[in-house]
């Protein structure tokens, strides 16, 4: 599609619509929501409109009393076992010791990362020629009607710090520090593992030093959180897979409806469509089996046979959505990580307006963004939330258009100068 041109310092007119169909998504979802729950109670569990203390910041408080048996075999020995690989359990460690405010604390730093981000973001579309108050509203707009940002903060999730990681390493790597690049991401795969995928960008560069590099950070961060969460480095690496895998067997090869609303994997779309109550499927174990090895190798041949000869927004943005919806298990809170990909194409797009070029595929593109960046839980169907399968196709949607389409003007670098030097 060909932006009109202007020779203000507007936005391009796709981008000013695009938020307002956000907003208005984002208002009508919280207006249903909000009534649903007074009135109807549908929404339970992990609502954002639920009151129960169980359900709110409930990724915090689950494992703060199994914290109590922190650097004891028992501790991976509990029923409710740790889920996460041992980098996660130093983190939650940390948390835990900050005594009766840790909660606000961490509230307190999810808020201002998105804070500094949409300043970072704001200041690079300003860098780029666009006036401060029409860059502050799309800013602005942006924050408040994000609804991965909302989810985050309600579950109290730790995948902030992943984004903070992930992000700084994406800004690393665009402005030519490889190295500083592979550390960062290498932490934030120690962390949850599905980040390991950010490697590929430095393999995709023949940055072979720094793809190795990575890797090592990786293992060691691992071999050092077994050794700090203890009691033993044996006993903490065998408990971590434990928990893992059970946590996959719980989750991936089952189908909870409560939980599915906000799931938006690949593999959760598919258990959507066959736990529909006429088929009466329950139990995906094979097929979480199958899907894993299946998902992995389908997206490395994608990626090295077409994605990493495309430019380099295509590439964030394949890596970022292979981050957030191939795992079996990915809640709304992920999609944080679109954002930086999205970033980088709304610069594009300023850009290609500015120089009288045009961006192919840019409409579908943003109408996949405006799916999953604001809630959809107002859609059901047989009482299963279509939220996360409606999400998990606007993800292979923008998959498939990535693909297709390079995300590019004339030139990759004059579009990700504003970006580069925020």
């Amino acid at each position: 599609m060909e932006e009109s041109i202007s020779l203000s310092k507007d936005l391009p007119s796709s981008l000013w619509r695009w938020l307002v169909i956000c907003v208005y998504i984002s208002a009508f979802s919280w207006l249903y929501g909000i009534l649903g729950y007074r009135y109807n109670h549908r929404y339970t569990s992990i609502s954002v409109w639920s009151i129960y203390k169980d359900d709110v910041f409930g990724d915090f408080y689950h494992y703060s009393k199994l914290f109590s048996l922190f650097h004891t075999e028992s501790f991976f020995q509990s029923q409710d076992r740790f889920a996460y690989p041992a980098p996660a359990a130093v983190i939650y460690h940390v948390l835990y010791s900050l005594g009766r405010h840790q909660l606000g604390i961490y509230l307190t730093f999810t808020l201002l990362t998105a804070l500094v981000a949409g300043y970072l973001f704001f200041r690079s579309l300003v860098r780029a020629g666009i006036a401060s108050s029409r860059a502050g509203i799309f800013v602005a707009g942006v924050l408040l009607s994000s609804w991965p940002l909302v989810f985050v903060c309600q579950r109290a999730n730790i995948e902030v710090t992943i984004w903070v990681l992930a992000s700084l390493g994406i800004w690393a790597l665009l402005r030519e520090r490889p190295m500083l690049a592979a550390v960062l991401f290498g932490l934030a795969a120690s962390i949850k593992i599905y980040p390991i995928l950010l490697l590929l960008l430095l393999l995709s560069r023949r940055m072979i030093y720094a793809f190795a590099l990575g890797l090592l950070v990786f293992a060691l961060s691992l071999l050092f959180s077994f050794w700090y969460v203890g009691p033993t480095i044996s006993i903490a690496l065998h408990g971590t897979l434990n928990g893992i895998t059970g946590f996959i067997g719980n989750y991936a090869a089952t189908a909870h409806h409560n939980e599915l609303q906000a799931d938006h994997s690949f593999l959760a779309a598919i258990k959507s469509v066959f736990s529909i109550h006429k088929l009466g499927f329950s139990n995906f174990t094979v097929l979480t089996h199958l899907y894993i090895p299946l998902a992995a190798i389908g997206a490395a041949l994608l990626f090295f046979l077409r994605v990493q000869f495309l430019p380099v927004a295509n590439r964030i943005l394949f890596v970022m959505i292979c981050m957030v919806a191939l795992p079996p298990v990915s809640y709304d809170y992920t999609l944080i990580h679109l954002y930086v990909p999205f970033a980088l194409i709304a610069l594009t797009v300023v850009h290609c307006t500015q120089s009288r070029t045009t961006l192919s595929g840019l409409e579908p593109v943003l109408a996949c963004f405006a799916v999953l960046f604001t809630p959809q839980l107002f859609l059901f169907y047989n009482s299963l939330h279509l939220n996360g399968t409606l999400k998990a196709i606007a993800l292979a949607c923008l998959l498939l258009l990535l693909v297709r389409y390079p995300f590019v003007c004339t030139s990759e670098h004059p579009a990700l100068t504003a970006m580069e030097t925020a």
